[in-house]
């Protein structure tokens, strides 16, 4: 019986010093490497990306319900011309589910906060029922859609 105590201390300790020793012999400097900091910025860029399009399908389809789905309740970001088209399948608040397409066709440029975006492509967004009901999806599926950005020249940054 005391082995059994003995020996199974003796394992706690063993497992024990296999998760500390490594952690000890590691060496930090505090540097960030230059491939783990364009990781990191890469990894932001797309989360920034998922975040536009999210607000901007929130922002169509609030949009779109409020005014029973009638596509002229929606303005371009451009005063000049249209910076992308929307078109709605069922033009109407009772038929469902609905495709609605952003399209911004062979490319869209707006300039926002010292950054030129460019969008082209489509997004597709299926939605299952009216924005406020419980259930209802809206299901975002992309074809052909790229969005980049650059600073403009002379912004300091």
């Amino acid at each position: 019986m005391k082995k059994k105590g003995i020996l199974s201390a003796l394992m706690l300790a063993i497992v024990t010093a296999l998760f500390i020793l490594p952690s000890c012999s590691r060496e930090d400097d505090g540097t960030i490497s230059e491939t783990d900091l364009a990781l990191a910025q890469d990894e932001a860029y797309a989360d920034a990306l998922y975040n536009e399009v999210d607000n901007m399908v929130i922002e169509t389809i609030t949009t779109l319900d409020v005014n029973a789905y009638s596509v002229s309740s929606l303005k371009s970001t451009s005063d000049e011309e249209p910076c992308f088209t929307v078109t709605v399948d069922h033009p109407d608040s009772t038929h469902f589910p609905k495709m609605v397409t952003i399209d911004y066709g062979e490319g869209c440029t707006i300039v926002f906060r010292d950054d030129t975006i460019t969008r082209k492509g489509q997004i597709i967004i299926t939605v299952t029922d009216r924005w406020f009901m419980e259930g209802a999806q809206h299901i975002v599926t992309f074809n052909d859609f790229t969005s980049t950005k650059q600073k403009l020249k002379g912004s300091g940054l």
